[in-house]
């Protein structure tokens, strides 16, 4: 490999690289599911009827959630380990 020194110097950065990608963990999202107990749009706060709370996250809308729905929710924890809802989806029923 004498004759391609810039090729060898790019295929090692770039093997460098994704090595140091994949030591990286990504962020693990978690899942739940529930019953609606309320929604509090001002402080942007679900609860179900099992008492489980979550923040909802600002993609979130949070009008469209109606008490005594079926839901399944997507959450990551944050940096004081509040629950905050990445996802809201309607439940589907059988």
């Amino acid at each position: 490999m004498r004759r391609f020194p810039l090729l060898r110097a790019m295929v090692v950065a770039g093997s460098v690289g994704l090595m140091a990608c994949l030591a990286i963990p990504p962020a693990l999202a978690e899942e739940a599911e529930g019953v609606v107990e309320s929604v509090d749009l001002d402080r942007r706060l679900l609860t179900l009827v099992d008492g489980e709370a979550f923040l909802l996250a600002e993609a979130v809308d949070a009008e469209v959630i109606k008490q005594g729905e079926s839901i399944f929710i997507v959450f990551e924890l944050d940096d004081r380990d509040q629950k905050v809802a990445l996802e809201v989806l309607l439940s589907v029923q059988e």
